[in-house]
């Protein structure tokens, strides 16, 4: 597991990735962890992964909190979502030609 123990500055957003391949069914496991700020009791987060092949994924989310000294409390929820990937039409080689009409 990939933990971010330091206390960020209060802009930074910290995002990082790391690939690893033992224990994973069918492929990869893509590990990302980001740390943000929350602004008056609410804090958001985006993540903009890509994967290799169309399919299906299932993604992981978690929160936990760093205090002040840098301490981890892993007291957030904990969720799974299936995303379906479809095939990227323009990564397949050669385009089309445009159709005409007769």
């Amino acid at each position: 597991m990939t933990l971010r123990t330091t206390r960020p500055r209060r802009e930074e957003n910290v995002v990082w990735c790391q690939s690893a391949e033992a224990g994973a069914v069918g492929g990869a496991v893509l590990r990302a962890v980001q740390t943000v700020t929350p602004v008056r009791d609410f804090f958001s987060a985006q993540q903009l992964v890509s994967v290799p092949a169309a399919g299906l994924y299932t993604v992981a989310v978690d929160a936990a909190f760093v205090d002040d000294k840098g301490q981890l409390w892993l007291t957030g929820p904990r969720t799974s979502i299936v995303v379906k990937a479809h095939d990227d039409p323009a990564s397949k080689g050669a385009a089309q030609p445009p159709r005409t009409r007769f």
